[in-house]
């Protein structure tokens, strides 16, 4: 008994000390970012330190919520392409139609991910929770948006363009498959960003209203 209780409180210790040091390296890059709209969009340690913890406690998490999702795309992928420069020579595409699909997997995606929220791992919860209130103290009316940004940009999204990478898949999706998914993880993060499709992608503008709309 006695050999169990130092064992658990030898891990408890090192839980702590983990849990400390990456708050500092994200309350780092936090406090010395001088805009909150370049906040955590680049691959630094603190982007990088983070993405890998949540594939490790977010693993289950994933599998219940985007498995079903990812893989009704991947057997069906047809039906996505809105970029009409990657139209195959005698294969016209269906511009409206496919943006509608985009539009109605994507609404998908989003009713999946909200009706997960109770099952977000504990240490993601508490993780965003003080990263709400690091975004607050340097800028205070971007602390939500910041995290919710974060989830998707960081975990859920490079989890459905890049779902072997995250356990969801054994092997990566066939090409076609990977690009349906990469234009819905798009929509979704711009969707939760709050930010509209520009003249950097104009193929995408069509589908702004999907942004407003949500």
């Amino acid at each position: 008994r006695c050999v169990f209780f130092f064992f658990f409180f030898f891990f408890f210790f090192l839980l702590l000390h983990f849990f400390n040091v990456f708050n500092s390296i994200i309350g780092e890059e936090v406090y010395t970012c001088l805009s909150e709209n370049t906040l955590f969009r680049t691959d630094s340690i603190a982007t990088k330190t983070t993405r890998s913890y949540f594939k490790v406690i977010g693993k289950d998490y994933l599998q219940q919520t985007l498995f079903k999702v990812v893989s009704d795309v991947i057997a069906s992928p047809q039906g996505y392409e809105v970029d009409p420069s990657k139209a195959k020579p005698g294969f016209p595409l269906d511009l409206v139609e496919n943006q509608k699909q985009l539009m109605r997997t994507t609404k998908l995606f989003m009713d999946h991910i909200i009706q997960s929220l109770d099952r977000v791992p504990i240490q993601m919860r508490q993780f965003f929770a003080n990263l709400r209130e690091m975004v607050g103290s340097s800028f205070p009316s971007s602390s939500v948006k910041a995290v919710g940004a974060f989830m998707f940009l960081r975990f859920l999204c490079p989890a459905i363009f890049s779902p072997e990478g995250f356990g969801l898949l054994p092997s990566a999706p066939p090409s076609d498959a990977r690009r349906a998914l990469i234009l819905v993880a798009k929509l979704l993060q711009n969707t939760a960003n709050g930010v509209q499709f520009g003249g950097k992608e104009a193929y995408m503008m069509p589908l702004n209203s999907f942004i407003t709309d949500n």
